[in-house]
């Protein structure tokens, strides 16, 4: 099982390269919400597959699966936000629910009295803003995950991804596995039916990575698509020859000049 080990992980280590090339453009143009929003929501994806691929490695299949639903989750509410064009919305909304969580956690005495003082206070703009967004009564709602597949055309998401790993991985069930689970030496070595998440999750990073693409405000480099397909077809061979055109793929884009530029108004 070597070789298939190295081929995923390899995979798994290009789509994160791509990803973070991706989001290093971005933060050039982030005074858009909707580039903005996109980046942070592509890089924390790209750092959930590497905490995946460390749970992989050390044979945590299940855990596995809580992340690769995690990275869908991710998928489908930039796929939402990009179809409904709510990206100021979310930004919004997500302000709010931060503020009142912590302000939750700093008005209950006995976990203020756990906290570092300097965590308590609240920066004056920051509640300032907090009475405005509240003022306008922003209203968000986060995506049906089932409903954002379906208009995507791929039901399969849904009901063999993010449906099927809340199904125990997630949420618990009654037969999650062995009462007291013996601590392996060394990790196990993965068979075919564990390379699955692996496979699936790299997959969802170059989905997301795609949205990501289409949602910002910019037209780029066709060089980017080309390496995310590589990646698709490398998941599909299993051949270290497309591995290779993978990272051949990515150097390319490496040495280019011009990734991205303002998306024409014509």
């Amino acid at each position: 099982m070597e070789p298939i080990i190295d081929h995923y992980c390899s995979l798994a280590d290009a789509v994160r390269r791509i990803a973070s090339i991706v989001s290093t453009a971005l933060l050039g143009h982030a005074g858009e919400p909707r580039n903005r929003v996109a980046r942070i929501l592509l890089a924390r994806a790209s750092r959930t597959l590497h905490s995946l691929e460390l749970a992989w490695r050390a044979g945590n299949y299940e855990d596995c699966w809580v992340l690769f639903r995690a990275l869908l989750e991710r998928f489908f509410t930039l796929e939402e936000l990009h179809h409904t064009d709510e990206f100021e919305e979310f930004e919004a909304w997500s302000f709010v629910q931060r503020f009142e969580a912590r302000n939750r956690l700093m008005s209950d005495p006995e976990m203020r009295a756990k906290r570092p003082s300097e965590e308590h206070r609240v920066a004056p703009d920051e509640r300032t803003h907090y009475s405005e967004l509240k003022a306008r009564a922003v209203v968000w709602r986060r995506p049906n995950p089932e409903k954002v597949a379906r208009r995507l055309g791929m039901p399969f998401l849904y009901k063999y991804g993010y449906d099927l790993a809340s199904a125990g991985p997630v949420h618990p069930l009654a037969d999650d596995g062995d009462e007291l689970p013996a601590l392996p030496e060394s990790a196990p070595t993965p068979t075919e039916d564990d390379c699955v998440v692996l496979r699936n999750s790299v997959l969802a990073l170059t989905l997301l990575v795609q949205t990501t693409l289409n949602a910002s405000t910019l037209a780029w480099n066709t060089l980017i698509y080309d390496a995310v397909d590589e990646i698709r077809r490398a998941l599909e061979a299993k051949d270290k020859h497309r591995v290779a055109a993978v990272f051949g793929s990515i150097a390319a884009i490496d040495s280019a000049e011009g990734l991205c530029r303002p998306r024409s108004q014509g």
